[in-house]
């Protein structure tokens, strides 16, 4: 929720408003900033010595005195013309806010900078949650999001502080998790209609077939082929991702670059509809790839570094 005051007008059928430039900002007193809007006819020594800054030039637009007070949110743009008092006179709801914006312009920049990071990062994960390959759990780069915005994040502690900052004050931002150097956060997804679901949780990729991948030379009709740009994809959105071979082997991705560099197929394990039974392995003379698939889970071995965990790079 958030408050302001406004000036009304009874059953105004058209606002018309008008472009003005701000030649000068008139900072007085709390109290005499009060008396002045409580009195706005009465002659005033400022705006008498100012009546130079007050006039329409050659483009019909109004150049006057923006006038606010200590401590005061609101403000009051002015035109005397010609007059010791406002003649004219609009109410500027938040003026304080156009003055800082005046007077640092460098940090209007910034904010303006740091609100389009925080509208990207968080329409990008509301999409990806909408898709049921990512869930609603997604990871955020934030070197490539600095990089994208110009701006010094992870770099610069205070910037990103404020970041992060902004983001928990999204409300479509549920969770979010920040070690100083990775930033996780859950969102409420998009609400989508069935055929949207449908549309993303289709794993088939129209560029690659199982012809494609049996004349390959993989014949593991339990994985689904893919070729690069989708398997990237599915990998960013946390799904295990496998190198195909043509000698019918195949190894997982543990790193986004692993996709990148691989030259072959790719491929993601089939799941099963609801209440259906497991694909059953498909059997050789030699030992079947779904038991490949089974042995490698249970063996040990190294984890994904922490960038490559349930990976929703959102930065891009």
């Amino acid at each position: 929720m958030l408050e302001m005051k406004a000036v009304f007008a009874r059953k105004e059928n058209n606002f018309e408003p008008k472009d003005c430039v701000i030649e000068k900002v008139i900072t007085l007193s709390a109290v005499k900033y009060d008396e002045f809007t409580r009195n706005m006819l009465r002659n005033r020594d400022f705006i008498r010595d100012n009546k130079q800054s007050m006039f329409h030039d050659g483009e019909n637009k109004l150049h006057g005195l923006l006038v606010i007070g200590d401590g005061r949110r609101d403000g009051v743009f002015i035109d005397s013309s010609g007059a010791d008092y406002a003649r004219y006179a609009a109410f500027i709801p938040n003026a304080a806010d156009i003055v800082t914006a005046l007077r640092y312009p460098s940090l209007t920049a910034m904010t303006q900078k740091l609100e389009k990071a925080v509208d990207h990062v968080v329409d990008n994960a509301r999409n990806r949650a909408a898709d049921n390959l990512s869930g609603n759990r997604v990871y955020v780069d934030l070197d490539d999001l600095g990089s994208k915005f110009g701006l010094d994040i992870p770099w610069s502690v205070g910037i990103t502080n404020i970041f992060t900052d902004m983001l928990a004050e999204r409300a479509e931002v549920l969770e979010m998790d920040y070690d100083g150097e990775n930033l996780r956060i859950s969102v409420e997804p998009l609400e989508v209609t069935r055929e949207q679901k449908k549309e993303q949780t289709d794993l088939s990729d129209p560029t690659t077939t199982i012809a494609d991948m049996h004349e390959y030379g993989y014949h593991y009709d339990g994985m689904i082929p893919f070729g690069k740009e989708r398997a990237l994809e599915l990998f960013d959105a946390g799904n295990e991702v496998y190198m195909l071979y043509e000698d019918n082997t195949e190894g997982a991705a543990f790193e986004r670059a692993d996709i990148e560099k691989f030259k072959g197929i790719f491929g993601v394990e089939k799941r099963s509809e609801p209440g259906q039974p497991e694909s059953e392995p498909v059997h050789d003379e030699h030992t079947s790839v779904h038991e490949k698939i089974v042995a490698a889970r249970s063996a040990p071995s190294a984890p994904r570094k922490a960038k490559s965990e349930n990976k929703e790079d959102i930065g891009r």
